[in-house]
């Protein structure tokens, strides 16, 4: 289960306006350096690399929002359910901490890096 969030916001002289985005959905990850290991026989370090694939079925809420209601152009506030993929690498820092990147269709576009956190 994940949940992500992103906020845009511009400014054009007094006009404002942004998006919120906010995703709650769940991963299923595949994660196949032990094939590659085995097939290929090699020894990559499964303690400290991953490299995985993952599918994603996720809500998606985007709210718009202006200080100008006199504008033509609008956006609807939705609320979809997608599907996404990504491939990506981790390297476990220590037991408890790993950082990623990740590419693919994935909740906020189509590439993303990070820290995770093992408790």
């Amino acid at each position: 289960m994940f949940v992500g969030f992103a906020s845009y916001k511009y400014r054009y002289f007094d006009y404002k306006y942004g998006w919120t985005y906010l995703d709650l959905g769940g991963r299923v990850s595949y994660h196949f350096l032990p094939l590659i290991n085995e097939f290929l026989d090699e020894d990559f370090d499964t303690d400290k690399f991953d490299l995985y694939i993952t599918l994603m079925l996720f809500f998606e809420s985007r709210t718009y929002s202006t200080n100008n209601d006199n504008i033509p152009i609008r956006y609807d506030n939705e609320l979809k359910i997608l599907l996404g993929s990504v491939a990506g690498i981790r390297y476990h820092l220590t037991d408890n901490l790993s950082l990623y990147a990740e590419g693919g269709r994935s909740t906020f576009g189509f590439g993303t890096f990070g820290i995770t956190a093992y408790f």
